[in-house]
């Protein structure tokens, strides 16, 4: 889904014409007849908004869209709670505006915000793991069922495939990783058929037809 989203806002974006200066402020009134255009605008004011992209920029880059959507999904996940239970003041992490047409408030998280969002539950996975007698310097070997990182081994952080896991863990439902040696845990006893399917050799390649 989330690579859907990412293919459309950039096929849109490559289909609009580049925007002045004013248009950061007050979109252009032609920008309303395509509905395109519209998303792509909203998509700059988010990106403006939140500390991905600098005021004077217009364009945006695969990997400032893969950050807002992690950002995006960082809310849904809670980090605005969690943000507000270890820090006194929500100054530079939150931002509080009025969506048109609606009388209540909405928080956002900026990117500052999302960076110490990230570091704090990077830190809570780690010490998760340490409880399912795993090491540190193991836990940045940790992988996925499909063989993606859960850390990030230069920075320490949660991957996005790490923070889904994690936000899996916190949520209570079967989950299961891999250690580096390919063993198979998890916070549930590992199903035989799992560990059956994982064990199970990949299947040979087609042989190439002689033409």
């Amino acid at each position: 889904m989330i690579r859907g989203l990412c293919v459309a806002l950039l096929l849109a974006a490559g289909s609009a014409s580049a925007l002045g200066p004013d248009d950061h402020r007050v979109p252009a009134e032609n920008l309303a007849q395509s509905p395109a255009r519209d998303q792509r605008q909203e998509t700059l004011q988010d990106l403006w908004q939140r500390g991905i992209l600098g005021a004077d920029m217009n364009q945006w880059s695969p990997e400032n869209l893969a950050l807002l959507l992690r950002m995006r999904q960082a809310e849904a996940a809670g980090a605005l709670g969690l943000l507000r239970r270890h820090f006194a003041t929500s100054k530079g992490f939150m931002l509080r505006d009025h969506p048109a047409g609606q009388n209540s408030t909405r928080l956002r998280l900026t990117r500052r915000g999302y960076e110490r969002y990230i570091t704090i539950k990077s830190q809570e996975a780690l010490w998760y793991f340490e409880s399912k007698e795993v090491e540190t310097k193991w836990a940045y070997w940790l992988t996925d069922l499909d063989g993606r990182r859960l850390f990030d081994r230069g920075s320490g952080l949660l991957t996005q495939a790490g923070d889904e896991l994690y936000s899996s863990v916190l949520a209570n439902r079967p989950t299961f990783w891999k250690m580096r040696t390919g063993e198979v845990r998890g916070n549930r006893p590992v199903p035989p058929e799992l560990r059956s399917r994982l064990a199970a050799p990949s299947p040979a390649p087609a042989p190439v037809q002689a033409r």
